[in-house]
């Protein structure tokens, strides 16, 4: 991945640390519970260039995604509010996900064909 946040701003946004025993297989790992109970466990692994999210419900994994072809991960805000954008490309495809936070986690993920 060419652009990552600092993990000063990965702070910020997910008003956590990320899980040092991850870190250890330089994997960045951040959990976040939302107002619903709603929980998401984001990771990536920047000399990889992949990205997971899982999202679940108690002990109940709803979503679980994981994509590779990474190119950039940056925060951004605009209208909509503050989310996580990256972007990626493999195979001939343009892959590209928003993970919001706050007020509650809302995530969407989108694949095309180029």
């Amino acid at each position: 991945m060419n652009v990552i946040p600092t993990d000063f701003e990965l702070l910020e946004f997910f008003e956590c640390e990320p899980d040092k025993e991850a870190l250890f297989e330089g994997v960045f790992l951040y959990k976040k519970i939302d107002t619903q109970g709603l929980v998401l466990d984001f990771s990536f692994h920047k000399i990889q260039g992949s990205v997971q999210i899982n999202l679940s419900i108690g002990d109940a994994v709803i979503v679980s995604v994981c994509q590779e072809g990474a190119e950039e991960l940056k925060i951004q805000r605009d209208a909509s509010g503050q989310y996580i954008l990256c972007n990626f490309k493999f195979d001939g495809a343009k892959s590209k996900v928003q993970i919001f936070v706050e007020p509650e986690i809302k995530v969407n993920w989108s694949t095309l064909i180029a």
